[in-house]
Formats: structure tokens, C-alpha cells, sequence
């Protein structure tokens, strides 16, 4: 999760992430995986804004269980946000909501925000030394790892964040609530 003292301000890492996922191309696995090196790179930028991480892995002897638990692990995550804005699969874009929407009534005078950033990635034959995240540290080596993961690794990658746009805030309260594993740094 990262703070976001002025979400009106241009580039945000919301505007980015957004813009990202605009120009991507998820047609192909290449694609994919240029988006979530990316995001992965972006989210080191911003690493003066990060709050809290989480992190885990499991092995499988079988991609036919990487493949469902990847796919229970993007539901229940995708469950914790009230809507969708993108939706891009297959090179394929799906908007939901309008990004120009106007701004509900009440948030004009909140400037700051929460962002949640969650990469939920299968990948083949890449083992991460750690266990969990105690500290910014960590937090580096996972985005770095990520970011230099070459595309044949790559057998499913997403990438759910909120709020979609900056029309939207994301309280700490809600954070802690629908994502309790995350750890304060």
C-alpha cells in the first residue's frame, strides 16, 4: 500500500498505474510480462510513498495447481474492491466506469488517499529467498525480482489496484480491514 498526499497531483501512482495499463498490450505473454515489470519498476519509484507490504509464495508440482490457485487468489482479491474500472485480457480493453466520472459528494476536501497495489503472478522456476515482509528491504528485492523476470517464467500475471482514479479515496481504516495481512514500514 502507498499514501498519496495530494491525489490531484499529476502522476500519481494512480495516473500512472492507469496510464500503464492503457498502453499496454496483454495479447501475448511478452506483454504481459512488460506489464508487470513495469508496474513493478513504477512501484520502486515510489518507494518514498510505501506504507505497508505483503508477501507470499507457494510452490506446486503442477501448473494445473499453480493454475487454480492463482485463479482463487485473483478472485478473492478482486472481491475486495467495489468495482472494476479495467478490465484488459488478451489485449482487450473493458472499462467499466468512465475515469472522467465526477467526484462523489463529501470527498472534495480530502486530498490525500491510500493506493493498494496488489501483483498476483504465477511464475516457473523462480524461487524467492523470502518468506515474508519485515521491511522495505524486502519489499525492493520482490519488485526488483519481478521487474528482471524474464517472460518464459511468466504463466499468469494481474495486476488489481484502488482506488482506479483520482475521483476516489481509500482510507487507512478500509486498508486494514480488507487487507490485514499487509505489514507497516
Amino acid at each position: 500500500a502507498l499514501s498519496v498526499p495530494d491525489r490531484k497531483q499529476p502522476n500519481t501512482i494512480i495516473d500512472r498505474l492507469r496510464h500503464i495499463s492503457q498502453l499496454s498490450d496483454t495479447s501475448s505473454r511478452e506483454g504481459v510480462t512488460q506489464l508487470m515489470q513495469t508496474v513493478a519498476l513504477e512501484l520502486l519509484r515510489k518507494e518514498s510513498s510505501w506504507n505497508s507490504a505483503f508477501f507470499s509464495q507457494t510452490r506446486f508440482l503442477s501448473d494445473k495447481y499453480a493454475e487454480r490457485e492463482f485463479n482463487e487468489i485473483s478472485t478473492m482479491e478482486r472481491t475486495k474492491l467495489d468495482s472494476e474500472s479495467i478490465n484488459k485480457f488478451g489485449g482487450l480493453i473493458d472499462m467499466s466506469s468512465d475515469f472522467t466520472s465526477s467526484e462523489p459528494k463529501g470527498l472534495a476536501d480530502i486530498k490525500s488517499t491510500n493506493v493498494v497495489v496488489t501483483l498476483t503472478l504465477t511464475v516457473d522456476q523462480t524461487d524467492l529467498k523470502l518468506q515474508k515482509v519485515v521491511n522495505r528491504d524486502d519489499v525492493k528485492e520482490i519488485l526488483k525480482t519481478i521487474s528482471s523476470q524474464p517472460s518464459e517464467n511468466l504463466l499468469a500475471g494481474e495486476i488489481v489496484w484502488a482506488p482506479a482514479n483520482s475521483n476516489d479515496v481509500v482510507s487507512s481504516e478500509y486498508v486494514y480491514r480488507n487487507f490485514p495481512k499487509l505489514v507497516p514500514l
